[in-house]
């Protein structure tokens, strides 16, 4: 029913090696976070309705965002985000680059579609 960004991104010892584990929901990273890091947040979505029962799968438009000081960096760490995340969700535009105008931070950022069971397959109903 979640998109599993997290576990992906953690699980891959590339983006790991980037990263480590400071990756990070609901689009913000805590205060003096060490960079690089990676945030996300859910965008959008929808349930696949269907006229003979309830959805059983979710629809879910999910936005990852490279940070770093170092603005090169962002594009290697980006392709290593995309590499992991692509076989899992389908990527819904280019990537798109900025800087955060507090921190002049650069970014990022990436859409994601995943599609996710609502049930587990394993389970009886009964």
């Amino acid at each position: 029913m979640y998109p599993p960004v997290f576990e992906l991104l953690a699980a891959s010892s590339t983006v790991a090696g980037y990263v480590d584990e400071r990756i990070y929901p609901h689009g913000y990273a805590p205060q003096r976070v060490t960079v690089p890091y990676v945030t996300w947040d859910v965008m959008g979505g929808a349930p696949e309705n269907n006229l003979t029962a309830v959805p059983d799968t979710d629809s879910i438009v999910v936005r990852v965002r490279v940070w770093s000081d170092d603005a090169q960096a962002i594009y290697a760490i980006g392709q290593a985000v995309r590499d992991c995340l692509e076989p899992e969700a389908h990527m819904e535009d280019v990537p798109m680059t900025g800087r955060d105008p507090e921190t002049l931070r650069a970014w990022l950022a990436m859409t994601f579609r995943f599609w996710t069971a609502r049930f587990d397959a394993t389970s009886s109903s009964s």
